[in-house]
């Protein structure tokens, strides 16, 4: 299989908060990131919570991943990163693994993802 991603993507634990249009955040974790998008882990009621099409978040879906407990400097002003649902996979009854692209991110959005994987790229984003 030939690999299709634009960039590096590094491995991580790290708890964080997703938001769809019209929904309070919810918790998830944060599994993988990288410069275009992020590997999230979502409990089953979050996917469904999550979807705006139909029953279960799906391809082509908004979020929006808050840095709200992501590992960003204390102190820090929240930030929520626009993404679309690239993928979602069952990995249990109650997990889910939903792979996301960013869409267009401003200056303050991108340093905080660039925090994300610097913290990822030196292993402090691990439990």
């Amino acid at each position: 299989m030939q690999e299709r991603r634009l960039s590096a993507r590094y491995r991580c634990r790290c708890p964080a908060a997703v938001q769809g249009p019209n929904s309070e955040y919810r918790d998830m974790e944060i599994r993988e990131v990288s410069l275009t998008g992020l590997t999230l882990w979502v409990r089953r009621e979050v996917v469904l919570a999550l979807a705006q099409a139909g029953s279960i978040l799906t391809l082509g879906d908004r979020i929006h991943v808050s840095s709200r407990g992501a590992g960003v400097e204390d102190g820090a002003p929240e930030v929520a990163l626009p993404c679309r649902v690239q993928h979602v996979r069952r990995l249990s009854q109650d997990r889910y693994q939903v792979g996301t692209r960013f869409e267009v991110l401003d200056p303050r959005q991108l340093e905080v993802l660039e925090q994300w994987v610097a913290r990822a790229q030196g292993g402090h984003g691990s439990r």
